[in-house]
């Protein structure tokens, strides 16, 4: 059912999905590896690194609230 799933899939896609299966679906780190085919430290490092694309979405996304409150309050240029 499963085979060849992340096919044409990018590797942070793939990282993307090992974070969900493991920290939203409660699969373990080595059901996990066993599903990808790799080491459960290679999903230990996806998952790692997933947490960190999604800090720095959050970061990106609080930066530009704050860019746009910066330009309302600065002067119309002249």
């Amino acid at each position: 059912m499963f085979d060849n799933m992340n096919a044409g899939m990018t590797h942070n896609q793939v990282k993307a999905l090992a974070y969900l299966m493991t920290r939203k679906y409660g699969a373990s780190q080595c059901k996990a590896a066993a599903f990808f085919n790799v080491s459960q430290s290679t999903i230990s490092q996806w998952v790692k690194e997933a947490t960190y694309m999604i800090q720095i979405n959050q970061l990106q996304q609080e930066l530009k609230f704050a860019e746009q409150k910066i330009s309302q309050l600065m002067p119309p240029s002249s």
